[in-house]
């Protein structure tokens, strides 16, 4: 049965349930939610947990094993932290999140690792130095530095030049730049912003390759060296040639040039280019000497003069002291030294004129090679020396030869005069001489006196007793009868009698003019005629002197003496 006491309302079992309980939440001792920050109580003990109408704040380790869901995280203070802490707590740093920027520092927070800041358009990342990106339109990037005390920029990105720029440490107007352009055309440059110290040097740990295009296929394309934008020079090649190219006073134009060709098996010519003219020159200044060292042993000068300042030496023995060498001494005067000792000096003097009064100065003797033979005639207005046999000679432009005898005695010359007369003679194939020297009739005959008998050995008028030439035919007389005007010459030969022969072999050595002209009979002749060539003999042969008309218009007769002369060798 039930009583009226065992009746409870249903707040008083509310009441007996909640004292039942083990753990119950409140806010501190049963406090309402408002907007101040009130301690999470579980049963009797306190959470690390604050509650008001609009915070919760945790004073304690927080884990989520999930997601924001909202991407904003908020604080009204001026900066946040994100403390991480290392193992066993030796190694704390923090990310501070300010309104302006974010910063990772040490446990200390003396030390900036990396800072992220953020100024209108300016976004910046710092560790130790600063990154700088900023937009205005052109995207830059910079890099600061500030552990060297400054607050310039050293490293700069400019999107809006398409560059990158590396600037000096200490003034940011002094830099390094690397530009890009349509194309892909790039420079590297330098800019000094108050002065030309801005240099540019390649230190390579390795090889320095320079690898350029010559699409026009000249001088003036490939690899191309400048001063303050003007072209000067070239490195290229083109027609299947290594080129290098320097344009003329510094590249004011391209049209005069130096250039070095290099072709096949190393085949190089140096050339220069006057496209005006021909003021093209080069000079060689060494400071020393300039050696030509050709492996193939010669040097050649080809279609030009090779000049030598006055008083300069064209020298032969360079590496023992120049002891030997050719040079203008004195104005017009041509100095052979040989051995350091002065020989031969060539003059030119037109006191009277330069061929009469210039000379050859010799200081020491003239030796001539013996030729073994008789020097060619020299050309017109010409003599000639030489030596034949041991003896010396001179030979003029007419063949003449002079013998030049020791002690100045003069040429030695010889003659021999004979003469007789011929009657009745109508023969022009009929050679006539004498029978013995001095005979008066010239009876004797002979169509062919290259070969004579025995009884014509004794005929000769003249045994040479030395080698010489003949060199002239003189004769004087009268002609009669009614071939008197007919003409005649004189033959003179030369042949020796072999012993216990029957016949001689003869040559012809000299044949005479004819006459004048000569109107009558009883009239006077007067023949002189030089003889200059194939006309020499050997010491024992002997000379016949013969004579034999040219023509015929009757019977002739011909009184005579003939003188024949010449000179010994």
């Amino acid at each position: 049965m039930a009583y009226i006491s065992d009746i409870t309302t249903p707040k008083e079992q509310e009441d007996k349930y909640e004292l039942k309980k083990k753990n119950i939440f409140s806010l501190l001792d049963d406090s309402n939610l408002d907007s101040h920050l009130k301690t999470l109580k579980i049963g009797d003990k306190l959470t690390p947990i604050q509650l008001s109408d609009s915070e919760i704040r945790f004073n304690a380790d927080f884990s989520l094993d999930g997601k924001f869901k909202l991407h904003t995280l908020e604080t009204d203070n001026q900066y946040m932290s994100v403390v991480v802490s290392g193992g066993g707590g030796t190694d704390v740093t923090y990310f501070e999140v300010n309104a302006d920027y974010i910063v990772h520092r040490t446990k200390t927070g003396q030390f900036a690792r990396e800072t992220y800041n953020v100024t209108g358009d300016n976004y910046q990342f710092t560790r130790g130095g600063l990154y700088d990106y900023v937009h205005l339109g052109n995207y830059n990037f910079h890099y600061w530095n500030y552990i060297l005390g400054t607050s310039r920029p050293f490293v700069k990105f400019n999107a809006g030049q398409n560059a990158i720029q590396i600037m000096d440490d200490a003034d940011d107007g002094d830099m390094l730049k690397l530009a890009v352009d349509t194309a892909g055309a790039s420079t590297i440059s330098t800019i000094d912003d108050d002065g030309t110290a801005g240099h540019l040097t390649l230190d390579a740990d390795g090889a320095i390759n320079i690898d350029s295009v010559n699409t026009a296929n000249s001088g003036t394309d490939g690899t191309l060296f400048k001063t303050n934008g003007t072209t000067f020079g070239s490195i290229t090649s083109h027609h299947s040639l290594s080129t290098l190219y320097l344009f003329e006073a510094g590249g004011s134009s391209t049209d005069d040039y130096f250039a070095i060709e290099v072709d096949a098996a190393g085949s190089t010519k140096i050339s220069t280019t006057d496209a005006g003219g021909s003021g093209g020159n080069i000079e060689l200044e060494p400071d020393g000497n300039l050696i030509f060292d050709p492996s193939g042993g010669s040097t050649s000068v080809s279609g030009s003069h090779l000049l030598l300042d006055y008083q300069t030496k064209l020298v032969f023995d360079q590496d023992t002291g120049a002891h030997t060498y050719i040079a203008e001494s004195a104005d017009d005067q041509l100095l052979f030294t040989v051995g350091a000792r002065e020989l031969l000096v060539l003059v030119e003097d037109a006191t009277t004129s330069y061929t009469l009064s210039s000379g050859v100065f010799t200081l020491v003797p003239i030796k001539l090679k013996d030729l073994g033979g008789v020097a060619d005639t020299p050309a017109s207005g010409y003599g000639s020396l030489y030596v034949n046999s041991d003896v010396l000679y001179f030979k003029n432009d007419s063949g003449t030869v002079t013998n030049l005898l020791s002690g100045g005695g003069g040429t030695a010359r010889w003659h021999q005069t004979t003469g007789g007369y011929t009657l009745n003679r109508t023969s022009t194939s009929f050679y006539y001489f004498q029978y013995r020297p001095n005979s008066d009739l010239w009876s004797n005959s002979d169509s062919s006196p290259t070969t004579v008998n025995q009884y014509d050995a004794s005929s000769c008028c003249y045994i040479a007793p030395a080698d010489g030439t003949l060199t002239n035919i003189t004769s004087y007389g009268y002609v009669n009868d009614t071939g008197a005007t007919d003409p005649f010459k004189f033959y003179v030969y030369k042949g020796v009698p072999a012993n216990d022969g029957t016949s001689s072999s003869l040559t012809l050595i000299g044949t005479s003019d004819a006459p004048a002209t000569i109107s009558s009979a009883a009239k006077q002749f007067s023949i002189n005629t030089d003889i200059s060539s194939s006309n020499t003999f050997s010491a024992g042969d002997g000379l016949w002197v013969m004579i034999k008309k040219d023509s015929n218009t009757g019977s002739q007769d011909i009184y005579f003496n003939v003188t024949i002369s010449g000179e010994y060798s």
